[in-house]
């Protein structure tokens, strides 16, 4: 009987404490797993938006530079030839008064 019990006993005991262990390195493992896969899909949905943000307004503020330059450009330019070709009418018919 006591060589029975003393058996049941430690077989109990090695099968609680083979279950416990188990199941300890299976939630372990499958913590470990899904905090990796949510820290690694935050970091890229991180990375990504970042990316995107940047790339937008880096193309935002070239296009907007790009525009300003060329409509400060043109104006200028066409100020200036307007400027200049006034200018030069008016000199031409003051000269032609002249004679």
């Amino acid at each position: 009987m006591q060589d029975t019990m003393q058996d049941t006993m430690q077989d109990t005991m090695q099968d609680t404490m083979q279950d416990t262990m188990q199941d300890s390195m299976q939630d372990s493992m499958q913590d470990t797993m899904q905090d990796t896969m949510q820290d690694t899909m935050q970091d890229t949905m991180q990375d990504t938006m970042q990316d995107t943000m940047q790339d937008t307004m880096q193309d935002t503020m070239q296009d907007t530079m790009q525009d300003t330059m060329q409509d400060t450009m043109q104006d200028t330019m066409q100020d200036t030839m307007q400027d200049t070709m006034q200018d030069t009418m008016q000199l031409y018919f003051d000269d032609i008064d002249l004679i």
